[in-house]
């Protein structure tokens, strides 16, 4: 039975990453890149503040409002002073290491490496995840990107 759980959550991400992008590609034309975004290209810096990690999303990020990439928590979660307005949820939560703290700034980009997936985990069957783009980071840093760590 916990396996149907864990099957069903993995499922239900997957369905949600999806959903958040769009794989252009013709048959009659060469291959895309996959848009997640669109009018951002997909090596564009993004930045934000970790709020939470939390079992079916993963790590959920308040995206920087120049960034327009998330969606707001607010009819699931009470007031917070960091943010639910612009909220993305990181699923590769085992990349962010010490990052991984309420209120970090972290800056990132979106992961388009194929090879380089979300990162499973046992859920119980109590919680859902939230309506938000579920996404695979890439490059986390608390240095801005572009910026070595000296």
């Amino acid at each position: 039975m916990p396996r149907f759980f864990f099957l069903l959550g993995l499922s239900m991400l997957a369905i949600g990453s999806l959903s958040s992008c769009d794989k252009s590609n013709d048959s009659d034309t060469a291959p895309t890149p996959i848009i997640c975004f669109p009018g951002i290209p997909p090596t564009t810096c993004f930045s934000g503040v970790v709020l939470s990690d939390r079992c079916w999303d993963g790590i959920l990020i308040q995206v920087d409002s120049q960034f327009p990439i998330g969606k707001s928590i607010q009819p699931y979660t009470s007031p917070d002073t960091l943010g639910n307005t612009n909220v993305i949820a990181a699923t590769n939560f085992a990349d962010f290491g010490p990052l991984n703290k309420r209120g970090q700034r972290v800056y990132f980009t979106y992961n388009t490496d194929p090879n380089h997936g979300a990162t499973p985990r046992f859920c119980t069957a109590d919680q859902a995840p939230f309506p938000i783009p579920h996404l695979v980071l890439g490059s986390v840093s608390a240095s801005p990107c572009g910026v070595r760590n000296q």
